[in-house]
């Protein structure tokens, strides 16, 4: 029953269906209950359904005595279930704290950048 189990999530793998294999991941990681979760773009994949049940094992696991660590440029996400945030840019910690405060941060960083880049652009500099 094993090697039949394998097979499938083999042939789910080389068959490209990466939602579902992302679900049966994390379907994985939260029955092992893990005292350290570290998910990385979950929220990005899947339907409303799944980013639904998804989010609330992450409030359970939040709740809990574990770890999460959730990277994710999710912002709705990170919002509603972070209480701290770290914005990490060029490998370098830009910011850490409360998420409305590091999110408002992390936007102003984005439209500055994109103000940049559009005037260079309009003026043919770069």
């Amino acid at each position: 029953m094993l090697s039949a189990a394998r097979r499938r999530v083999k042939r789910l793998a080389v068959g490209g269906d990466a939602g579902l294999l992302v679900r049966l991941g994390f379907a994985a990681a939260i029955q092992a209950c893990p005292d350290i979760l570290l998910l990385d773009e979950l929220l990005g994949v899947g339907d409303a359904d799944f980013y639904e049940k998804s989010t609330l094992k992450l409030k359970e696991q939040i709740a809990s005595d574990r770890t999460v660590v959730l990277v994710s440029h999710n912002e709705a996400a990170l919002a509603e279930l972070c209480h701290r945030i770290v914005w990490i840019g060029e490998g370098r910690v830009l910011a850490i704290g409360d998420p409305k405060q590091v999110l408002a941060q992390y936007r102003a960083d984005l439209h500055l950048a994109s103000d940049l880049q559009s005037n260079t652009a309009a003026t043919g500099a770069g």
